[in-house]
Order: C-alpha cells, then sequence, then structure tokens
C-alpha cells in the first residue's frame, strides 16, 4: 500500500528534533544504552492513532554495531510520512525518504520493505524475522486477489516458528478479509543452494517454504488445513489509508480452519546476515 500523507505540521517536525537532541553527532557510533533510550523517546513521541508513530528497524542479525547494538537503520512513520531515523549503526536526524518506496500492505503492516531490505515494527520483543516472503494469488472469489505473506521468526532461544497472512483484496485494491495462520515451529536445512523451512507433517498437514538466497525469490505450500484467525472490515480498507486504523472491522473471529494454499513466486526480504542454517 502506498502511503499519502498529509503535509507535517511543524510542531511534529520539532518533536522529531526534540526526540533527537540528546543524539550522539551523524557519523559517531553511539552507545548501546544511547540507542535504547533513543528508540525509547521515538516510541514516546509516536502517540498518533493506528501506525502513526511506529518505528520500523533493519537489524543486523551476524554482525552487532560497534556499540554492541543489533539495529544499523530505522525509519519512523509520522503523519502518513516516512522519516529515517538511524543509518549504518548511527542515530541521525530525521531525514524525510520517499514514502511510497516504503512498501506497507494493510493487511500486515508490521513489516516493510525499502532497498531490498527487510523493516520489522519495533516492538521491542527479542524475536526476530530470518527471511520474509510476500506474493499474490487469485482468490476463489471473483474479483479478487489474495496477498500472501510467510515469514519465519527466530526466537532468542534458536527456535523457529513460521507464520502466514493473508490478505483478501477486491477489484479496487481494497482490504476486505485477512486471515492469520497458527503458526508452526518449522526446521531449516539446504539443497542445492536452496534454504527449505518445513513443519513436520501432522495429520496429513505440511507447511514448506523454499528460498533462494542468490535470487531471494521463494515458494510457498501449506497441504491441509490449518487453524486460523478471521477478519472481516466493516469498511474497506482503502489504497492510502494508513493501515490499523481503530475503527475498521470486528474483533477476530476463530474459523475452524484455513484453506490450502500454494504461492509459486514469492519476492523475499531479509535483515541483515545470512540465511543460512
Amino acid at each position: 500500500m502506498k502511503l499519502h500523507g498529509k503535509s507535517i505540521t511543524g510542531f511534529i517536525a520539532l518533536a522529531l528534533v526534540i526526540a533527537f537532541q540528546n543524539c550522539s553527532p551523524s557519523g559517531t557510533p553511539d552507545s548501546k544504552s544511547q540507542t535504547e533510550q533513543t528508540l525509547a523517546s521515538l516510541r514516546q513521541s509516536g502517540g498518533g492513532g493506528g501506525y502513526d508513530g511506529k518505528i520500523y528497524l533493519n537489524y543486523d542479525l551476524d554482525k552487532e554495531c560497534s556499540n554492541g547494538s543489533l539495529v544499523r537503520t530505522a525509519f519512523q512513520l509520522r503523519d502518513g510520512k516516512m522519516f529515517q531515523v538511524r543509518d549504518a549503526c548511527v542515530d541521525t536526524q530525521p531525514t524525510e525518504v520517499n514514502a511510497a518506496e516504503f512498501a506497507l500492505e494493510a493487511h500486515n503492516p508490521g513489516f516493510g520493505t525499502f532497498a531490498n531490505k527487510l523493516f520489522q515494527l519495533d516492538e521491542g520483543t527479542q524475536t526476530y524475522a530470518k527471511v520474509f516472503c510476500r506474493g499474490q494469488q487469485e482468490a476463489s472469489r471473483q474479483k479478487a486477489t489474495n496477498k500472501v505473506d510467510v515469514w519465519i521468526d527466530q526466537e532468542s532461544q534458536g527456535k523457529l516458528f513460521g507464520k502466514i497472512v493473508i490478505g483478501r483484496y477486491n477489484d479496487n485494491g481494497e482490504l476486505t478479509d485477512s486471515f492469520t495462520g497458527q503458526g508452526a515451529e518449522v526446521s531449516q536445512s539446504s539443497k542445492n543452494g536452496k534454504s527449505y523451512f518445513a513443519a513436520p507433517e501432522v495429520e496429513g498437514r505440511r507447511l514448506q517454504l523454499v528460498v533462494d538466497p542468490i535470487t531471494m525469490k521463494g515458494r510457498f505450500i501449506s497441504v491441509g488445513s490449518m487453524n486460523a484467525l478471521h477478519r472481516t472490515f466493516s469498511q474497506p480498507v482503502r489504497p492510502g489509508v494508513q493501515p490499523s486504523t481503530p475503527d475498521f472491522g470486528n474483533d477476530p473471529e476463530v474459523i475452524g480452519e484455513m484453506e490450502a494454499v500454494r504461492v509459486t513466486e514469492m519476492d523475499c526480504f531479509m535483515h541483515g546476515g545470512s540465511i543460512s542454517d
């Protein structure tokens, strides 16, 4: 979904500057504690509705910054505009980037992509997406398209979990339904230069994500059904509207199962680091 924001007000611009008054000068590595303080300050300044004010982080999961932080790059969403607030391990004064180039989708706004890198919503957890893939398929419903997101979460203890979210969009590009599949622990293996993430087959159900680390293309298949949460939006979420606005839709309801999903071509993205097991 392309973000088209209103003109940012002088107050918001001033608030962003104040949030960074205690940052180290550009080009100077900051301390890990200062990085955490800066992120905390940004979280407090992000008091807008929906996802306004939220921070998106790109990590390097193989190599820490010189101060011990894993956060290499950070962006903050403000009044529909996107600002870069950290670059190459250094906190910077907020710099606006083309929001249309920072790809966010209404069905899964916890992830964004920019310059072929993965950015993850800052939720203060120790869970990182090892790889994130997005593709689409024609929905069974006429004139609808399913956008399918599959990613592998890597928890602090090293366990891997496969997760899936599907957004159903009508012919006008409006989000009408979303489905969140129950996550499953997966194992990783390599074959013919590709990375395979698979959940053990249980009662005829099987999940598998295959990623080519050279082309960063992937394919996904789920055989059988899986438990899922379903949300129907009372008003379709229109293109250009900030995602997750509170008065859209209803509380998610548990549905018995999600039908089998197959996506033969997906674009995949990572934080910094290697996909190898």
